[in-house]
């Protein structure tokens, strides 16, 4: 994993990172923009003028170095933070773009099952104490509504280079999404951020 936008960074140690990686032969590489979590010390910080962060079109800047070097030898992005040489792609990423079910065990863990999804405690005693009672340290569950879960296969999918199966959205919610939202979608087209393939997807444009 490679983390762009924190504070004191520039877009040559960004290239240099990659250009290391690149050297180690490594198979698969994610960057990751920064994001600084509420209740945190980094967001203290940031928000005390303490420390600084950079600008968001240097970040944008430092994404595109890191796309344009790894493109250059040979990784695909197959999604939109996630690179690989070719057969090298992630089971475990792809399970989550595409909504299969995963199960996570341990302290914070989260997990998506049957359309529910559930997280377990942050707390280590908490968690110790429900281990030791065995009961199950579940502390939010959310079974999706079918609007939340439309919402996520477009979502998720659009991050993705393979993009939104419009066929398999009819089959799985038995509406033609394209004809729901043709406005919308029409004008994403034209000002270039999205484009229906031949094989009936809507991929998002480099």
């Amino acid at each position: 994993d490679v983390i762009i936008g924190y504070p004191g960074q520039k877009i040559i140690d960004v290239k240099e990172t990659v250009n290391h990686l690149i050297k180690l032969d490594i198979p698969h590489i994610s960057s990751y923009m920064l994001s600084v979590e509420d209740g945190t010390r980094l967001k203290k910080m940031v928000d005390q003028g303490n420390l600084g962060l950079p600008k968001e079109d240097t970040v944008i800047s430092m994404y595109n170095a890191v796309y344009e070097m790894l493109i250059k030898f040979g990784y695909e992005r197959y999604e939109f933070s996630n690179f690989a040489k070719p057969t090298f792609e992630s089971y475990h990423n792809q399970i989550y773009w595409k909504r299969k079910d995963y199960l996570g065990v341990g302290l914070a863990a989260h997990s998506y099952i049957d359309g529910t999804r559930f997280s377990n405690t942050e707390n280590i005693v908490e968690y110790g104490e429900l281990i030791k009672q065995e009961k199950e340290p579940i502390v939010v569950a959310k079974n999706l509504t079918v609007e939340e879960q439309k919402e996520e296969a477009v979502m998720l999918s659009l991050r993705t280079t393979v993009g939104l199966d419009l066929d398999a959205y009819k089959q799985e919610f038995g509406e033609n999404f394209l004809a729901k939202k043709k406005d919308t979608i029409a004008n994403l087209i034209k000002n270039g951020f999205i484009k229906l393939t031949p094989s009936n997807k809507l991929v998002c444009t480099d």
